[in-house]
């Protein structure tokens, strides 16, 4: 985070726009991702008081595996394919305009 911090405001080719994108779109996402990481007691954690078992990432992977398996399953089957597919080639009988 620092150095994207570093980049967008004392980067050689920083501009303000990087500034601006800095606190519009990379904070948040770091500041909403931060409280999940401390564990189940944060400030004990941040306190530098950890409990026993604080860094058990078992039940977060599970989580995470299960509510990925419930969104692959209710997505169609032909438009989970198309998820990753790259079209590079425009479709025959279609121009750009």
């Amino acid at each position: 985070m620092y150095s994207s911090w570093a980049s967008a405001f004392h980067g050689f080719e920083a501009t303000p726009a990087d500034a601006a994108y800095f606190y519009d779109r990379t904070l948040p996402g770091f500041q909403d991702r931060i409280t999940m990481w401390p564990g189940r007691d944060p400030d004990a954690c941040r306190a530098g008081q950890h409990s026993s078992g604080w860094n058990d990432l078992t039940g977060k992977i599970e989580s995470h595996g299960g509510r990925t398996a419930a969104t692959l399953r209710s997505l169609r089957e032909d438009y989970a394919s198309h998820l990753s597919t790259l079209y590079s080639t425009p479709v025959a009988g279609k121009e750009r305009r």
